[in-house]
């Protein structure tokens, strides 16, 4: 008796159907919906206090141990070099801004760590044309929006969108910060 266990279910729809491809290439997703402790044990069942609750827990959600976690992050330098993108965020909405937990495709392997912050950009294409000759290429990278890392996994991240002056969506790219 007393043991805590995490509440999850597994995600892995997707409701803009063009990102859905690409989010699968990185398995699925634990959409955490609360935590229980076990409080007694009849012949065949358990029973369970639900102790949080983060969103309507189901029948059918799935159980895993209880990984206890500082609410406290505390701040790192960035990595340098980093370029990936935002795979998507928690509850897997088309567009998402401030202060929704999303995915990025960086982890560990990468130099991601938990109290790193990332930007969030985008970089257009400029088609100038000198005399008959069309010149392409990219303009100047645009921040507009800042993550903060919160957990990291071996290949992905979980992070915290801090800032967002516009719509985020999958597939927006993040960077190191410009110092």
């Amino acid at each position: 008796m007393g043991q805590q266990y995490t509440v999850y279910r597994i995600v892995t729809s997707a409701r803009n159907k063009n990102f859905k491809e690409y989010m699968e290439n990185y398995g699925f997703q634990h959409y955490l919906t609360g935590v229980i402790k076990i409080t007694a044990f009849e012949s065949d069942y358990y029973i369970a206090t639900v102790t949080h609750s983060y969103r309507d827990i189901r029948v059918n959600d799935q159980l895993m141990p209880y990984k206890p976690r500082s609410p406290k992050v505390y701040l790192s330098e960035s990595q340098e070099g980093i370029l990936g993108q935002i795979i998507t965020n928690e509850d897997r909405d088309r567009m998402f801004g401030d202060n929704v937990i999303a995915f990025i495709d960086k982890g560990r392997k990468d130099g991601i760590k938990t109290g790193q912050f990332y930007s969030v950009f985008y970089q257009e294409e400029h088609g100038l044309k000198f005399s008959d000759k069309k010149m392409g290429g990219l303009l100047t990278p645009i921040d507009f929006g800042n993550l903060l890392v919160l957990d990291t996994e071996e290949e992905t991240a979980t992070v915290l969108v801090t800032y967002s002056e516009k719509d985020m969506y999958p597939t927006v790219n993040i960077r190191t910060p410009i110092k």
